[in-house]
């Protein structure tokens, strides 16, 4: 397909339009022509009036890093983002894409998962 050939996946591009315009990022599943070209769906706009420079921004369940790329343009300089991703594979990506964009600086990476509660697999644990 046209996008593929434009996109091929492990290629790096950079935003073209939208909030992020000019970041950079490595192009896979879940993350490619639409990011690039600033879509609604790819990045929700509503941020815009919310996230101010300065701001310490949480982004849980940050996948590749699309939203943690907008955070860190919104936030600016002095602003902080903390992305958390659990999965491996996702983790690489957000990694990748954060360096591409010399943001080490300003965010911080987690390899974690987040929730509200502790809960305990009884029978996980024998009982």
């Amino acid at each position: 397909s046209l996008p593929r050939l434009l996109y091929p996946f492990g290629s790096i591009r950079r935003v073209v339009c939208g909030p992020a315009r000019g970041s950079r990022f490595v192009v896979e599943p879940g993350i490619g022509l639409t990011y690039a070209f600033g879509t609604d769906d790819a990045v929700p706009r509503h941020f815009q009036t919310r996230v101010r420079p300065g701001m310490t921004v949480y982004d849980v369940g940050a996948n590749k890093g699309q939203m943690m790329l907008y955070f860190a343009r919104l936030v600016g300089e002095r602003g902080r983002v903390v992305s958390l991703e659990p999965a491996p594979a996702e983790f690489a990506s957000l990694r990748r894409n954060c360096a591409l964009n010399g943001l080490e600086a300003r965010v911080r990476l987690l390899q974690v998962a987040a929730a509200d509660r502790i809960e305990v697999d009884r029978r996980a644990q024998g009982q």
